[in-house]
This record gives C-alpha cells, structure tokens and sequence, in this order.
C-alpha cells in the first residue's frame, strides 16, 4: 500500500513538472501578436542603436533603457505587427528615409522593419482603427514590462 501511494506520488510529481513546463512561455519573447514574437534580443538590439536612441531622446552609448522606451518600443511593435495584417500600402526605403532620416539605412533589420511598419501607418489616412484593434485581440506582453491596452495602443505598467 505504502509501495503504491509512493509510486503514485512521484508519478503526479512527474505530470505536474510536465505540464509546468508546458505553460512556462518562450522566456526570450517580450510581445507576441498571432504568430509573430517580438524577442528580447530584438528589443535589445533595437534599443541599442543609435536611431532608436535619437528617436526616443536616450542617452548616447546607454547600456541600459529606462523601462518607458522599452514600453514604446513593444507598444509601437504590437501596432505595426498587427497593422501588417490588414491592407496597407507598402513603404518605399524613399519614404522610410525622409519620415526617419537616413539613419534608418543602417539601423538593425528590427528597428528598420519596425520604421517601414509605422511609415505604412502614416500612408494609410483612413485607415480603420476598429479593424486594427479587432487584428490585436490576442496580443500579449510579458509581465515584466506591464500590460497591452489596445484602446490607447500602448504598452502600461501593471496596476495601470
């Protein structure tokens, strides 16, 4: 009896390591929409350039962001990723280049595909915003940097 009631608990032990392990998400990943995963290493990399820095008024050769750019960053990728699903125009490197400067040319491919996202945004005047918050339904954020608000398009700490 006492044989069984040990066997049986180590095999619950074992089904409960399984299924924590099953539900622990991609500690790499800081936003998710659909299928797209915004990484850590992309929002580093991203933060780490000398465009985003001049964009978002960081100090030169940071080797740390404060929590708010990170915020915007993950709240801007969100938008454009699920801006991209719906019908917009494509943005030339022109049009990148005269909204972000030329700059943009040799920023990282995250920081790039993230500009040309928001320069297709600005091209599109009538664009549905009912219809972008229907493609964000199930974006995510992890925890550490707060909470998505899809009416307000941006990134909040929690308890916001």
């Amino acid at each position: 009896m006492i044989r069984r009631l040990s066997t049986a608990a180590v095999a619950l032990a074992a089904v409960a390591t399984l299924s924590a392990c099953a539900a622990v998400p991609d500690r790499n990943a800081v936003a998710a929409v659909g299928d797209a995963t915004l990484t850590q290493d992309d929002l580093d990399e991203i933060l780490a350039s000398d465009l985003a820095g001049q964009l978002l008024q960081l100090p030169p050769g940071a080797d740390r962001y404060p929590m708010s750019a990170a915020r915007d960053i993950i709240g801007t990728w969100i938008t454009v990723t699920g801006a991209a699903t719906l019908d917009l125009p494509e943005a030339s490197d022109d049009a990148v280049i005269e909204q972000f400067g030329e700059g943009w040319s040799t920023a990282p491919e995250p920081l790039q595909e993230l500009l040309r996202g928001i320069t297709s945004i600005s091209l599109s005047p009538d664009l549905d915003q009912a219809a972008l918050i229907d493609s964000l339904a199930d974006a995510t954020v992890a925890s550490r940097f707060g909470r998505w608000t899809p009416e307000q398009f941006t990134v909040v700490p929690l308890g916001q």
